[in-house]
């Protein structure tokens, strides 16, 4: 899948001006992306509102899949009902990036009594950040550390899935599609040891016993805590400066701790006045398939997020097409 990325999508190769969601997964992909792509942070979307640098532009969008072939884009969260809808969004997402699409993964029904269920064996089960780890991998020709990655594994619940043996076929057969040995040692090494290896504390977080020592572990709980509080729908002004400032105390955090490399230059949205823009933004907490297709057939959608158990959430731009 890595290679297929790497040769189906020749603009991740370019540094871009970046907008990711405002959550950890995202705040992973953005370092991943200045360190390994090039380019720079000039806002974040999360799902609702955008909210970017004053006088940049962006050109390519993280952690979020965009429904426009005129802004790239890199998720994990999107799936299509049927082949049938894919097929009528092929040419918004051309240039999208999701691991879903890539390997025809499709919801289906659930055997479950609520019809309005999906299935989520084959669904890809990991975080964004993950996919642009064994990417940045393919594209410098070489490994990266191990040991910066611990943060990953506090991404969209991944120790969760980890720990569950229920998700242990999904996984395995994504690790072989990745066909990558630093996700594959990654993902085999923390599962199911997340009994053993690790305490339970803080609404459970995780502490690496092996990897992060007590100090640096509440460090970094006490810094995620603080972004994922504040991330979710915020539209106020001085909602998003906090934001801002907790954003930094983590990313200093992580530079000292876990090096991973931290360049004000490379991160606009952090010293710059913002501006926001909000969308149109709906969601249905028991979603069925004609509801989705109903979105999907919108020519006005811009994002969309199915989370497990059933609830859809999409954003709707101004107009078809419609660019910053």
């Amino acid at each position: 899948m890595i290679t297929k990325i790497v040769n189906d999508y020749p603009w991740i190769h370019k540094p871009h001006n970046w907008l990711t969601s405002p959550d950890l997964d995202g705040i992973m992909s953005a370092i991943f992306l200045v360190n390994f792509f090039g380019g720079e942070i000039v806002g974040f979307y999360n799902g609702r509102v955008l909210v970017f640098a004053a006088g940049y532009i962006f050109s390519a969008v993280a952690d979020c899949e965009i429904f426009n072939s005129k802004i790239p884009s890199i998720g994990n969260h999107m799936c299509v009902p049927l082949k049938e809808a894919r097929e009528e969004l092929e040419s918004d997402l051309v240039n999208c990036i999701n691991p879903n699409l890539l390997r025809n993964v499709y919801m289906n029904r659930s055997i479950k009594k609520n019809k309005n269920n999906f299935a989520y064996n084959n669904k890809y089960p990991f975080s964004t950040s993950i996919m642009l780890w064994a990417i940045a991998e393919k594209i410098i020709g070489k490994k990266i550390d191990l040991k910066i990655f611990s943060p990953v594994f506090f991404t969209d619940g991944m120790h969760n899935i980890l720990s569950n043996y229920s998700y242990d076929k999904n996984c395995k057969d994504w690790i072989i599609f990745f066909n990558n040995d630093s996700i594959k040692k990654f993902i085999l090494k923390h599962m199911h040891e997340v009994t053993t290896r690790t305490k339970i504390k803080n609404n459970n977080s995780i502490f690496f016993e092996k990897e992060i020592n007590g100090k640096a572990y509440n460090s970094l709980i006490k810094n995620i805590k603080k972004i994922q509080i504040k991330k979710n729908h915020k539209i106020e002004y001085p909602d998003w400066v906090f934001y801002m400032k907790d954003l930094e105390s983590l990313l200093i955090y992580l530079h000292k701790e876990m090096n991973l490399y931290f360049d004000k230059q490379k991160w606009p949205i952090l010293y710059n006045k913002i501006e926001t823009k909000e969308f149109f933004h709906g969601e249905f907490n028991k979603v069925t398939q004609k509801k989705m297709i109903k979105i999907y057939e919108d020519s006005r959608l811009f994002s969309a997020n199915l989370s497990q158990g059933s609830s859809f959430q999409y954003t709707l731009a101004p107009e078809h097409g419609w660019q910053p």
